[in-house]
């Protein structure tokens, strides 16, 4: 029997498909460090910041995301901390993964143009600060302080009578000295206030040395002291707010344009970048205002956002302060005396911002007998501002008090002031004995009310009871109107009494007419409860360049005059003629003012000096048109000098002259500069205008057969090779060119022509007539 061996079970074969699904799971389930990582990218993108070029960045791409460093967003105007996501760290540098960044950070890449387009949220921007003033401060502006020298004068001849007056000045390094003098026949001359004063704007300060008039405020009393004097001087940076002022803080997310209107008028239209914004110092007129902020987006939409608000007149700006010390020695009779020195006396105030809405201060008066003083405080309300000064003091035995309440509110719509003054029989401060007579209690007050373009009405009061002369009160109504567009009318009418003396009506009316732009006329009635008077007067002011001007005027009632005068305002002065009749008696004057003003080794005349001045020098140009803030104020002399007065101390004044005024042979590189002279000193204002002459000539190339005339190519002299600036000439038919501008000295010039180009040296002769003929110039060998 035959057997045989068992054969083994064949196994079962798997399907293709789950083999598949098998090997996919298993790869799927390997840890991702067991594959090999992708490559890191540098990439070179021009980034977009919501809408803003922002000019190239080097993110990089890994693993299909995309890493900017920290430094390059935060030079992108972005800011990363304030941003989610995660970051890295590659060569010791922060990456912010922006792939990570969402909802705050969103980005489109478009790689055919290399552009990285992001949009962020506002507070990821950082916060941009606008000041909303029109006049900011321009950049880099420097004072002028050269050495410098005025003498103001006048002389005046009434009838025979002929009065001279002197006031002179020299400035040097911001240190200003001065001095004025009067002086009439058959009397010693009289010195007046002498000087000497040292300006620190750092600070704001201003040092005095010598005469000065002070003054204690509103309960205080006033002298002319000779010492010490200091002094806060805003002007000292014209730039500078110290009023409390408002803001806001707007945000926008794509650029955007600002328009900001205060009473209706615009005073600001700017471009805003994406961000929030901080707009700063909004420019407020005293009293009541109303601001409209307009923003348009890049895509067209408008958001409008208004506000009220009250400036006081009385207040300070948070952490400013406001002072006036001085000390010294009373001068006495001013005006026929200049040596008469009295007993000494101490005059000071001080004033400080506490907040946007309050400023409070104190006043202090001192002499040998006596001391008076006491706090003040201004206070801005919702509506209207509020101020209370109070004062005690004591003299000779006598103690006094007095103190001062006022309100104001200034509307667009509706003015209103009240005050109420009281002082005791006793007060005294430097000015005022406890002896002499003053108002024990004032009160009064206006109303004022505009009744838009037809005019204004109001009633303005006010009532005192005297130590020694009684009571005295003035009650007035008045209002006025636009008749046309050049005819006004005014009208008032009131009932008054004087202390000691009986109330009587009192009234007038006016019209006013203009004539031109700078010429008036007014024809007006006067009348008293038992006479009046009328009166009418023509008036034209010179222009501020210079000219003619005059002035009539004629009265009958109670009593009879007639007054015409003539003047003529030039460059170098002011002259005025006239007459009056008054009463059967005819009296002539006449009248010579001017300045001379020493700078820069001239001395030349001018105008009076009050503020600031400037010498202003075109070399070598006569009668040039010479402008400040874009009016006409002179011509420069026979040397090309001219002096401007006007100008406003520390202040960018724009000094400008006319460039048709110079000659052909002329031309100068600006016609315009920002000056800021110190207070009644002068600046040097040069324009450096530089004659050229026009050069004319042929040229030809040195060819293997003979010259070749490189006809109508072009002949470009090189100026400067570094800053690529140079002089060029078309080349006509035979090789002629013509060049302007050039100084003496040698240049490379480069012949370009369809014959081809050619380098050689050209030699620019010195001096010679205005048009220099060079000849035939060869170029090549």
């Amino acid at each position: 029997m035959a057997c045989s061996s068992p054969q083994p079970a064949r196994p079962r074969r798997a399907p293709v498909a789950v083999l598949s699904w098998v090997l996919w799971l298993w790869l799927a389930a390997l840890p991702a460090a067991a594959l090999p990582p992708a490559p890191e990218e540098r990439l070179v993108l021009a980034l977009e910041v919501n809408g803003v070029a922002r000019g190239e960045v080097f993110p990089l791409r890994s693993d299909g995301r995309l890493l900017m460093e920290s430094g390059e967003l935060l030079r992108a105007g972005i800011l990363p901390s304030m941003l989610p996501g995660r970051r890295e760290t590659r060569d010791g540098r922060t990456y912010l993964v922006l792939d990570e960044a969402a909802p705050d950070l969103r980005y489109t890449l478009d790689e055919r143009r290399a552009l990285l387009r992001v949009t962020v949220s506002l507070a990821a921007l950082p916060l941009s600060f606008v000041d909303l003033r029109a006049g900011a401060r321009p950049d880099a502006l420097e004072v002028s302080q050269p050495a410098s020298g005025f003498l103001n004068y006048a002389a005046r001849m009434v009838g025979s009578r002929l009065s001279l007056q002197a006031d002179a000045g020299a400035s040097l390094r911001g240190a200003l000295l001065t001095t004025t003098a009067s002086w009439a026949p058959g009397a010693p001359p009289v010195r007046g206030l002498t000087r000497l004063s040292f300006d620190e704007p750092s600070r704001l300060l201003r040092w005095t040395f010598g005469d000065a008039i002070t003054s204690g405020g509103p309960l205080g009393g006033g002298a002319v002291l000779a010492g010490l004097h200091v002094s806060r001087e805003f002007g000292l940076d014209p730039y500078g707010v110290y009023v409390p002022t408002v803001g806001r803080v707007e945000g926008v997310s794509t650029p955007s344009t600002l328009e900001v209107y205060v009473n209706d008028m615009l005073v600001r239209r700017l471009e805003l970048p994406p961000g929030p914004v901080s707009l700063q110092d909004l420019p407020l007129a005293r009293g009541a205002n109303q601001a409209r902020y307009v923003i348009r987006d890049a895509f067209g939409r408008t958001r409008e956002v208004t506000e009220r608000f009250y400036l006081a007149s009385d207040l300070l700006a948070p952490g400013y302060s406001d002072l006036a010390l001085s000390a010294g020695f009373r001068r006495e009779h001013l005006s026929t005396a200049s040596f008469d020195y009295g007993p000494p006396a101490l005059i000071a105030r001080y004033r400080r911002g506490m907040s946007s809405g309050s400023t409070v201060g104190a006043r202090l008066e001192a002499a040998l007998d006596r001391v008076s003083g006491g706090p003040e405080l201004a206070r801005g309300l919702p509506v209207g501002e509020l101020s209370l000064s109070l004062s005690g003091s004591f003299a000779d035995g006598h103690a006094g008090a007095a103190g001062q309440l006022k309100y104001a509110f200034l509307g667009r719509q509706l003015g209103l002031g009240l005050f109420a003054r009281a002082m005791s029989r006793g007060y005294s401060t430097v000015s005022l004995e406890p002896e002499e007579d003053r108002p024990l209690l004032e009160a009064g007050g206006s109303v004022t009310t505009s009744l838009g373009r037809v005019g204004s009405v109001g009633v303005q009061g006010s009532a005192s009871s005297w130590k020694g002369q009684g009571r005295a009160f003035r009650v007035t109504a008045l209002g006025g109107a636009r008749l046309t567009r050049t005819l006004s009318l005014a009208v008032s009418a009131g009932r008054a009494a004087g202390p000691g003396q009986p109330a009587a009506w009192e009234g007038q009316l006016s019209l006013s007419l203009v004539l031109g732009a700078h010429a008036t006329a007014r024809l007006w009635r006067e009348q008293g409860e038992r006479q009046g008077s009328t009166a009418m007067d023509v008036l034209r002011t010179p222009p501020v360049g210079g000219g003619w001007g005059y002035r009539v005027q004629g009265q009958h009632g109670v009593q009879d005059l007639l007054d015409a005068s003539a003047e003529y305002q030039g460059t170098a002065g002011r002259a005025a003629a006239g007459a009056e009749w008054r009463e059967g008696v005819l009296t002539p004057r006449a009248e010579v003012s001017g300045a001379l003003v020493a700078m820069d080794g001239e001395v030349l005349p001018t105008r009076s000096v009050e503020q600031g001045f400037a010498l202003v020098r075109v070399p070598g140009a006569a009668h040039v048109q010479v402008r400040l803030n874009n009016q006409d104020v002179g011509r420069t002399n026979a040397s090309g000098a001219a002096i401007v007065p006007g100008l406003l101390p520390y202040y960018a004044n724009r000094v400008s002259i006319s460039e048709q005024d110079l000659p052909p042979e002329f031309a100068v590189a600006e016609v315009e500069h920002a000056v800021a002279p110190v207070f009644r000193g002068g600046a040097l204002v040069r324009f450096d205008a530089r004659r050229f002459r026009a050069l004319r000539g042929t040229v030809v190339l040195k060819g293997p057969g003979g010259p070749v005339i490189p006809s109508f190519g072009e002949l470009a002299v090189t100026l400067d090779a570094v800053r690529g600036l140079e002089r060029r000439s078309p080349l006509g038919r035979q090789g002629e060119f013509e060049l302007e501008g050039l100084e003496p000295g040698l240049y490379r010039a480069t012949v370009e022509s369809p014959g081809g180009t050619c380098v050689f040296i050209l030699t620019v002769p010195s001096g010679g007539p205005d048009i220099t003929e060079l000849g035939q110039l060869r170029c090549g060998r």
